[in-house]
C-alpha cells in the first residue's frame, strides 16, 4: 500500500499517509496503561529494523469535542492519536520522524469504542486496561454490559470479570501488573474485600520471593470460598426480610449475594447462592437468634441454648448428645433454642436434665457448664480419643516420609504444592 506524504495540510478521511510524529497528540482516554517493558523494547527493535508496517488510527481536531480537547491539548494542526499508542512510543525510541496513518471520522464515544476494540485484538493487552475501557463506555456513554459485549465481541460474562477487576486492592492490582499473579488469580481475589484480599496474599504468600510457587488459582478459590463464604440456602431467616437488620437490607436485593454479580461466580452457580460478606452474615444470623431466643422466652418454660454439634465450646450451650427431643406436655420438657447449623433459631422441646427418670440414660456428657455424664460414656470417650491421636500420628509420619522421598525430586513447583497440601489436609487433620 503506498503512503501519501503530507506535511501540515489537511488530511484526507480514511485514506493511509504518513505524517510528521510532531503533529501527533496522545488521548487522554487511552485505555491502554500497562504495557511490558521487555515487550516494549522487542516493538522498538522491530521498528527501528523495518519502519512501522501498520498505520497508526487518528481523528482530526474537528472531530473532537471541547471537553476532548481540553484534556489531549489537540490544536487545528494536530491529530489525535486513537489506536497505536505503543507504536508511537516505539517509533521515538527508534529516532523515526514520521509514521503511518489512518484518519477516521469519529466523535468521542466511537474513539474509545475504536481504541477499545483495536486494543482487544491484541494478545497482550492488559486485563486491567480493558476493565477501565469497558467501564468508561458503560460509565460515560451509558452503555449496558450487552451492548459492550456485543460492540467489542465478547461474551458478557468476559466483560462482567473485566470490571470485577476494578475491586482488586492496591496491593493485589501491584502483584497482577508485575504478573507475580494470574488473571484467573485476580478473578479470585475480587470476590472478596480489599482488606480480605490483602490477608489471603499474606496467607498464601502470593506474589512472595523464593523458589515456592503461588498457589494454584484453583486452590485460592476453594481456600476463599470455605473462608469468606456462606451458603444462603441454609440462612434461617427469610431472604427478602427487610426488618432483620434495616441498615442493609434483605438479601434478596443485596449486592454482596454471589447472584447479584453475573459472571464472577459462575463456579459457585451449581452449588447455591452465597453471601460474600461473612461479617454481614452473622450479624443478620446474631439478629435472627436475639429474635427467636425474645419469642421462645415468652411462653414462661425455661429456655436452654441448644447445639446440633457434638463440641460445642460456648460454656452456656447444651451439645447435641446432652438432649433429647421429647414431647410437648411432658413434665421435663424446656424449650431448646438452637444456636447453630441450619436451624438456628428454631424452637425445640427437650429434656436436658441427666436425673430425669425416662430420659437420663439417653443423655450423654451434658452442657457445657456441668461436664456431667455416666463413667461409661466417659470412658468411651476418652478411648475414641487416644485412638484418633494414634491416628493423627501414623498419618502424619505418612506425610513426612513421603515428603521425604520426594526431597530433591524434580517435579513441577504446582504439582508439588498441590501434592504438599493434599497429604497434610488429609493426613493431618
Amino acid at each position: 500500500m503506498r503512503f501519501t506524504d503530507i506535511e501540515g495540510g489537511p488530511v484526507s478521511t480514511t485514506e493511509y499517509q504518513t505524517i510528521p510524529l510532531a503533529r501527533l497528540v496522545e488521548s487522554a482516554a487511552n485505555p491502554r496503561r500497562i504495557t511490558s517493558k521487555a515487550a516494549d523494547a522487542e516493538l522498538a527493535d522491530s521498528v527501528k529494523k523495518m519502519g512501522v508496517l501498520e498505520p497508526l488510527l487518528v481523528r482530526r481536531f474537528d472531530q473532537i469535542s471541547p471537553a476532548a480537547q481540553a484534556l489531549s491539548g489537540v490544536g487545528p494542526e494536530r491529530l489525535e492519536l486513537i489506536a497505536g499508542h505503543r507504536r508511537l512510543a516505539a517509533a521515538r525510541a527508534a529516532g523515526l520522524t514520521e509514521v503511518p496513518v489512518r484518519v477516521l471520522e469519529l466523535d468521542d464515544e466511537q474513539a474509545l469504542e475504536a481504541a477499545i476494540v483495536e486494543n482487544l485484538q491484541r494478545q497482550d493487552v492488559h486485563p486491567l486496561d480493558e476493565a477501565e475501557g469497558f467501564a468508561r463506555l458503560i460509565e460515560h456513554h451509558k452503555h449496558a454490559v450487552p451492548d459492550v459485549a456485543a460492540r467489542v465481541g465478547k461474551s458478557e460474562s468476559y466483560v462482567y470479570q473485566r470490571l470485577a477487576l476494578r475491586r482488586l486492592s492496591k496491593k493485589a492490582r501491584t502483584l497482577f501488573v508485575a504478573e507475580k499473579i494470574t488473571a484467573a488469580h485476580a478473578l479470585q481475589l475480587v470476590k472478596v474485600t480489599p482488606e480480605q484480599q490483602d490477608k489471603i496474599i499474606a496467607d498464601a504468600r502470593l506474589g512472595a520471593h523464593g523458589d515456592r510457587e503461588p498457589m494454584s488459582a484453583r486452590y485460592l478459590g476453594e481456600d476463599i470460598q470455605r473462608t469468606f463464604f456462606q451458603t444462603l440456602s441454609v440462612a434461617p431467616w427469610k431472604l427478602d426480610d427487610a426488618a432483620l437488620l434495616p441498615a442493609v437490607g434483605p438479601c434478596s436485593t443485596c449486592s454482596k449475594r454471589s447472584g447479584a454479580q453475573p459472571g464472577l461466580f459462575l463456579d459457585e452457580a451449581t452449588k447455591g447462592e452465597v453471601c460474600t460478606d461473612a461479617k454481614c452474615f452473622e450479624a443478620k444470623s446474631e439478629a435472627h437468634l436475639a429474635r427467636a431466643r425474645k419469642a421462645a422466652s415468652s411462653g414462661g418454660k425455661k429456655v436452654l441454648e441448644i447445639s446440633s454439634e457434638y463440641w460445642n465450646q460456648k460454656k452456656s450451650v447444651v451439645n447435641k448428645d446432652a438432649y433429647v427431643v421429647v414431647a410437648e406436655k411432658a413434665p421435663c420438657a424446656s424449650v431448646g433454642f438452637m444456636v447453630d447449623g441450619p436451624k438456628a433459631g428454631q424452637s425445640l422441646t427437650v429434656c436436658a436434665d441427666p436425673k430425669c427418670k425416662e430420659h437420663g440414660k439417653k443423655l450423654g456428657h451434658g452442657t457445657g457448664t456441668t461436664g456431667g455424664g455416666d463413667a461409661t460414656w466417659k470412658k468411651k470417650q476418652a478411648a475414641e480419643a487416644k485412638k484418633r491421636k494414634t491416628e493423627k500420628a501414623t498419618r502424619a509420619a505418612t506425610a513426612e516420609a513421603v515428603l521425604a522421598k520426594l526431597a530433591g525430586k524434580p517435579l513441577p513447583g504446582a504439582v508439588r504444592h498441590a501434592l504438599v497440601a493434599a497429604l497434610f489436609h488429609q493426613f493431618t487433620t
